[in-house]
């Protein structure tokens, strides 16, 4: 009877553990164009043969320390018609009155990755080397009503946004050429 107890103790435990820490790597919590992406386990990849602009976004339920975590592979040189922004928003049509992006894309082989507030830059990344593309991990933290967001493995801070309440949504936006349909790979989430 005792070590029922402890099982389903342990299990009750695990339960409320798994919930607390959210994993984004699946299907089931994705919305808007999900059928323009390939998933497998924990990477999620463009699979377009057209140009176009593809969201996927997912309600968050955010609170203060909360932390999310993934890694950017484009196997492009962004352009302005070749980006891909992290939206962060209260409402799911990402409405430029609420939104936060952080985003790469520019013309020219000295890119980075940008933080827009309401479609305006806000902070401009001192490191330039997205020109030709590559592979990088970001992460955003909610803390003291701001949003945090870090590049690189070792965390170099981009820039801190002021956002009065927890965001609701993240998305993830690609705007691609048909040439670069296929060359975008989120990993790590």
């Amino acid at each position: 009877m005792k070590q029922n107890l402890l099982v389903i103790v342990g299990c009750f435990f695990s339960v409320i553990m798994a919930a607390q820490n959210i994993s984004f790597d699946s299907l089931q919590y994705w919305k808007g164009d999900i059928t323009h992406f390939f998933w497998n386990s924990n990477v999620v990849k463009l699979d377009q043969n057209i140009s176009g602009i593809s969201l996927i976004y997912c309600p968050t339920s955010w609170d203060e320390d909360i932390e999310f975590n993934l890694t950017i592979n484009l196997n492009f040189s962004p352009s302005a018609n070749n980006q891909f922004e992290l939206l962060l928003s209260n409402d799911s049509l990402f409405k430029d009155s609420n939104l936060v992006a952080l985003k790469v894309g520019e013309t020219g082989p000295n890119d980075g990755l940008d933080i827009l507030v309401r479609s305006v830059l806000k902070f401009r990344n001192s490191n330039r080397g997205w020109g030709k593309g590559g592979t990088e991990s970001v992460s955003i933290k909610y803390l003291q009503d701001s949003l945090m967001f870090f590049e690189g493995h070792n965390k170099r801070k981009l820039g801190a946004v002021h956002f009065m309440d927890f965001p609701k949504f993240i998305g993830l936006r690609c705007k691609y050429t048909k040439s670069n349909a296929d060359k975008y790979k989120f990993d790590n989430l």
